[in-house]
């Protein structure tokens, strides 16, 4: 018995290979984690730093605690990076002595590096990372020991900007992945062919001809098969 194909398995036939073939072509291609520009913040724990898991607001400091800010660009729930200078509290406010009623807090106000600074904006001169030993009121929060050390910008409950840095913005997302500089761009180099980078494009399209062309055939086949 001869078997019949028809217009129907045809088309079936078609669209299921054409699907095969361009699935990974129509999946989205994955994306590079966008990074975030801020001012991290720490705690130093027997001379190590610790990535502070609430806020500076949320955190009542006790007499020889050391508080650290880091400004960097960071995709990371928990930065590796940590501020330039060690929490070493005897060392930081070794002139202050203690008062009843008061608490004495180590600051550590580490700028980052000029490659993470905003456009428009320029790192403090001074110590960098600049160490101060603040004495605050039983009681304080560690926003209120950094206002005790640095001047602070504030935008909706986030540390935005210390001692006037940045100039402006906070909290920014920044791609993962910059452009190359056309200056870094090698002029003596060949220019890279735009073609050979979408093999997939022509191997598609190839495969999708030669689909075309094997449901042709079967159809001229089913249109000289006689009918039962």
């Amino acid at each position: 018995m001869q078997r019949t194909v028809t217009r129907a398995g045809l088309r079936g036939t078609l669209a299921a290979l054409a699907t095969l073939i361009l699935l990974p072509l129509l999946a989205p291609s994955a994306q590079a984690q966008d990074a975030y520009r801020y001012w991290s913040y720490w705690w130093g724990t027997d001379g190590t730093w610790a990535y502070a898991q609430t806020g500076p607001a949320d955190r009542v400091v006790k007499d020889g605690d050391v508080e650290g800010w880091l400004f960097l660009v960071s995709a990371e729930a928990e930065p590796t990076q940590q501020p330039g200078a060690a929490p070493d509290f005897d060392t930081i406010c070794a002139d202050e002595q203690p008062t009843a009623g008061s608490v004495r807090v180590g600051v550590v106000i580490d700028y980052g590096t000029p490659d993470v600074t905003p456009e428009g904006s320029a790192i403090p001169e001074g110590e960098k990372p600049a160490v101060s030993c603040v004495t605050v009121p039983e009681g304080s929060t560690g926003d209120a020991a950094l206002a005790a050390a640095a001047e602070v910008r504030n935008e909706q409950g986030s540390t935005c900007a210390i001692n006037g840095y940045p100039a402006a913005g906070c909290f920014e997302v920044v791609p993962a992945t910059a452009p190359t500089p056309i200056s870094a761009v090698d002029a003596d180099a060949p220019a890279e062919d735009s073609g050979s980078g979408t093999p997939w494009l022509w191997l598609a399209a190839g495969a999708l001809a030669v689909i075309a062309a094997v449901v042709a055939v079967l159809a001229m086949r089913n249109r000289k098969t006689p009918s039962a």
